[in-house]
């Protein structure tokens, strides 16, 4: 039985430095706001290899309705940058990245990692959490 509460970081789990772009992109705003933009980001820079080339005014550009877009831009070129630097992401290098706070790592852990022993801080991915661990397939 599938998880019953959604949780988009399992619609970004084949583009993991998407999954940390986004949920920074959460800090202070909601689904609702980051979507719309996030898509537009991504179709502008679909690998951490295209972001580099980003123009800070680019990037700013789209990202401005998240607010704080100056410091997200800056750091969203320091964190991919960082990425890029990685052979075997795990939650130890993440963890270290630029941008990474624990909402990012909690998602990591749990939706790249797998890990369902994480105690989540989210409200959103303690319900989740909670809901996989009664499922026979929380990953579907």
């Amino acid at each position: 039985m599938p998880v019953s509460v959604r949780a988009r970081q399992l619609e970004l789990v084949e583009h993991p430095w998407r999954m940390l772009l986004t949920c920074s992109a959460l800090n202070l705003t909601s689904w609702k706001q980051v979507d719309p933009i996030m898509e537009r980001f991504f179709e502008r820079w679909p690998t951490p290899a295209a972001f580099l080339g980003a123009q800070h005014n680019e990037i700013v550009e789209i990202i401005r309705p998240l607010g704080f877009y100056n410091r997200r831009a800056s750091t969203w070129q320091k964190l991919t940058r960082a990425w890029l630097t990685l052979a075997q992401p795990n939650r130890h290098t993440i963890a270290k990245l630029p941008g990474v706070g624990q909402y990012a790592l909690d998602s990591w852990c749990i939706f790249i990692e797998r890990d369902l022993s994480v105690e989540p801080t989210d409200r959103v991915l303690r319900a989740w959490i909670t809901a996989a661990r009664n499922s026979t397939n929380p990953f579907k």
